[in-house]
């Protein structure tokens, strides 16, 4: 195998935070529909419905900002080893992974689930860009390498 030893830098977002984020954004979107479809002028439903949305999409963003972390990968020759801060959240030699995945979240553009179990723990995480605005290449590369890594 070749000699690997990086660090990737990524942005972890909890699955609690996940789900406290679904659920904000379904009950005030189901009450946004039922009062939409109450207004019967199409311009002030247009801005309602706009403006609603706008102030839930910065909701959603402040949540989401809030409850993602960054975190290290290191990427060695045998181990794998997810740091956040200074405490590592999940360590494993490669050949006692018994199970791994690695798949897109909705679409290229929300980032990607990554699985990894072994016989003593697991680590399954929603992890995406570092910049919130947009995933840059170095993004996509970082990716790429955890792919790879489990693919070899």
């Amino acid at each position: 195998m070749q000699n690997l030893n990086k660090t990737l830098t990524v942005r972890k977002v909890d699955w609690k935070i996940f789900f406290i984020n679904l659920v904000t954004v379904c009950i005030p979107l189901y009450f946004i529909v039922l009062l939409g479809s109450e207004i019967h002028d199409s311009t002030i439903q247009t801005f309602f419905i706009i403006a609603s949305l706008s102030v839930l999409g910065l909701i959603n963003f402040m949540i989401v900002k809030k409850g993602s972390k960054i975190v290290k990968i290191f990427i060695d020759d045998s181990v794998i080893e997810i740091k956040e801060n200074d405490k590592i959240i999940y360590s494993a030699k490669y050949s006692d992974i018994t199970n791994y995945n690695v798949y897109n979240f909705i679409n290229k553009r929300g980032g990607y689930v990554v699985r990894l179990k072994d016989e003593k723990s697991s680590f399954c995480s929603l992890l995406t860009w570092n910049n919130f605005s947009k995933a840059n290449e170095t993004d996509y590369q970082y990716k790429e390498e955890i792919i790879n890594t489990f693919t070899n």
